[in-house]
């Protein structure tokens, strides 16, 4: 059950990518990231049902829910080291996100709204010894709505569609593991054209939005180190497919600020860990760092343009044997250092608190 830990941080941070080697068919988490310390941001509840089922023809089929995240896919065999893959995936009554904002520090009052994305993505993939690489294309349609907390007066985004493509490879299941190896993945997406609403002024016209991320680690005896880099940008870029980054849950963490606080039209992002290992238990220390460029929205006008951002904490897996062996998976974590724009600098920590089982 050791690997679950790892399957918590792939569920809150990495894409659903190729499958790999799994210790049970299915995995279930539950939890929350807490921030302490401040009444400006929002807890981030953790709800995670991962199973995955296989034929003996080699066919494939993972459902996963992730909080307001629902998606399946299937791996079908079409010749030999090669596959077809259907994948839907859901978004739904996300509230606040992605229209959840926050200024030096505070949460906009009224600025939230509801998002609910359905994609549909079909591609094409291969293996051998040399790993595992796939190229899909994705198909999303967008619908926003109000919510009890939206601003009377609040102007709504108009539903929109996009486009795009998404590539990825790996040598070596890391993305659901405790192995030793290298994964990276690629995307973009596109939008013809974007209405003004409350936070655009102006309407904008071929929005394009890309993200590559990357892992490799390396695993001994009694010890584990692995590094993680994202890189994203794009042209002409919105509100709404700016990169968002932030908290422990956030699409690019950084534990301790609020979840996806920061909105941006480039970022580099990066996180180091190491851990080390005793019986069934393991524990470290990790480091998340950001360079990014703010994207120009009204809300932050008060904001440097650009900020170098980084959170330290640590982590521990420790299976509870008064719960029949499940494990219980926690992070703490704050900022080393807040912007010195920000009015409110009152220390921050987050904390996250999860139990996983597999059956």
């Amino acid at each position: 059950m050791r690997r679950l830990a790892c399957f918590l941080a792939f569920c809150l941070v990495a894409p659903n990518l190729m499958a790999a080697e799994r210790p049970f068919p299915t995995l279930v988490v539950l939890g929350a990231a807490e921030p302490l310390n401040s009444d400006e941001a929002i807890a981030t509840p953790i709800l995670v049902v991962d199973h995955e089922t296989s034929s003996p023809e080699g066919a494939q089929f993972n459902f996963l829910l992730r909080t307001s995240r629902l998606n399946s896919r299937w791996k079908q065999p079409l010749t030999e080291g090669w596959f077809y893959t259907p994948e839907v995936d859901l978004h739904f009554m996300a509230a606040g996100d992605p229209g959840q904002a926050y200024s030096q520090g505070h949460l906009v009052q009224g600025a939230s709204l509801a998002s609910n994305r359905l994609s549909a993505q079909l591609g094409i993939a291969t293996q051998g010894d040399w790993g595992e690489a796939g190229i899909s294309a994705v198909m999303a349609k967008w619908v926003f709505s109000a919510t009890p907390a939206t601003g009377k007066f609040f102007d709504l985004p108009h539903n929109m569609t996009e486009q795009g493509l998404r590539a990825s490879w790996q040598w070596q299941p890391l993305w659901r593991g405790w192995q030793q190896g290298f994964a990276v993945e690629a995307s973009e997406v596109a939008r013809q054209e974007a209405a003004s609403w409350q936070w655009e002024a102006t309407p904008r016209t071929h929005i394009r939005s890309h993200t590559a991320r990357a892992e490799t680690g390396r695993e001994g005896e009694a010890s584990l180190i692995k590094f993680k880099f994202a890189q994203a940008g794009g042209q002409n870029l919105d509100f709404l497919s700016s990169h968002q980054t932030g908290g422990a849950a956030g699409d690019f963490p950084l534990i301790g600020f609020y979840r996806n606080e920061f909105r941006s039209t480039a970022l580099t992002w990066g996180e180091a860990s190491l851990k080390a290992k005793w019986g069934k238990s393991n524990g470290g220390l990790f480091v998340q760092a950001a360079h990014f460029r703010l994207y120009a929205s009204p809300l932050y006008q008060q904001m440097e343009p650009e900020y170098q951002l980084a959170s330290a904490g640590v982590s521990l897996y420790h299976p509870l044997e008064a719960l029949w062996g499940m494990p219980l998976i926690l992070q703490a974590g704050s900022p080393l250092g807040l912007p010195a724009d920000f009015d409110r600098a009152n220390p921050r920590l987050e904390l996250l608190v999860a139990l996983a089982a597999g059956f």
